[in-house]
């Protein structure tokens, strides 16, 4: 069986830029975290033992991204964890909101790896259809 292709990292300069693939929104949300968080961290490595629920609304579909990976990243900063994923409950396209688990562990120096400071809109890109995709730029 072939294996579905998640996220591809695209070559930058000086940041990180990525390509996540999904059918449809949950899962391009689930999949461009996962990028973010295979960025910071060995997520390979994590054995999740805390969860951290967060819940995102934004002015639009493309700002949900954005504000949900920022919401990501500011999580794992303040309450000092390394997440290894995160499952969407609830995604309502409608009104650009969703809530979400974070599953992480304590951030220890041997599973982390570059610092991300932001998900931004520099080079965004949402594809919508039957292969949906979205290319976001995080700055490092």
């Amino acid at each position: 069986m072939k294996r579905k292709i998640k996220f591809r990292f695209l070559e930058h300069k000086s940041d990180v830029l990525f390509r996540a693939f999904g059918k449809n929104l949950k899962e391009l949300t689930e999949n461009s975290a996962e990028a973010m968080l295979f960025t910071i961290s060995k997520t390979d490595r994590i054995r999740p033992d805390k969860k951290i629920r967060i819940h995102v609304k934004s002015s639009d579909v493309e700002s949900l991204f954005i504000d949900t990976l920022n919401l990501v990243l500011a999580k794992s900063d303040a309450e000092e964890v390394f997440f290894k994923k995160i499952s969407i409950e609830k995604l309502d396209a409608e009104r650009h909101e969703l809530t979400a688990t974070c599953f992480g562990a304590s951030q220890t120096p041997e599973f982390g790896k570059t610092a991300v400071k932001a998900a931004t809109f520099h080079e965004f890109e949402l594809r919508k259809g039957i292969k949906m995709s979205v290319r976001i730029l995080l700055d490092i």
